[in-house]
């Protein structure tokens, strides 16, 4: 069954806007999207480093035994990205979207980021986060109402999948909050 967010947004006493979610139908608690940023005088967007456990950060010792010197050659540069954070999100850049620990971005095609979201789309749930995204042929498609697919990602683009998850950068649209609560929760 589709998973549905309540997204409510609220301004902290710093002032900062904090954008929180909640699965529908569900004991869970809200949880942190991310916080309303302004980029370079001219983007609007969200980002999100927030870590609360330590379950939540990159440890490279976990790693190290399946990739060996690998695990710690990527910490600095997690940990300057992210704070190591698991959650970490961006929408205000011209990638459109990041997410992880390495930032991996929607803007590459056949990057980390299209990588990263083939693999979570192909899980037993990904279909109920992104329950009108479907894979075939390797590529991520959109499942329009008259069931027709359109093509998100190719080998020169991944303009339609970085507009499905962030449609602008003007503001911070319905669609961008919900594929990034989506991809936090």
């Amino acid at each position: 069954m589709p998973h549905d967010f309540s997204i409510t947004k609220d301004v902290l006493a710093n002032g900062r806007t904090v954008y929180q979610a909640q699965l529908n139908n569900s004991t869970e608690p809200k949880f942190t999207v991310g916080y309303r940023t302004l980029y370079e005088q001219v983007n609007f967007g969200l980002f999100n480093t927030e870590v609360k456990a330590a379950q939540e950060v990159y440890d490279p010792a976990i790693f190290a035994p399946q990739f060996d010197f690998w695990a710690y050659f990527i910490y600095p540069t997690a940990m300057a990205e992210s704070k190591g954070s698991y959650w970490c999100l961006n929408t205000y850049d011209r990638a459109k979207f990041t997410f992880s620990f390495m930032q991996y971005a929607a803007h590459v095609p056949n990057g980390d980021f299209v990588i990263f979201f083939k693999k979570l789309l192909s899980l037993p749930n990904g279909s109920d986060y992104f329950p009108k995204l479907v894979l075939q042929n390797g590529r991520i498609f959109y499942r329009n109402a008259n069931n027709t697919l359109d093509q998100l990602e190719s080998d020169s683009s991944t303009q339609p999948l970085m507009n499905y998850l962030n449609p602008t950068l003007n503001e911070i649209e319905n669609q961008e909050q919900i594929c990034a609560a989506r991809m936090v929760h």
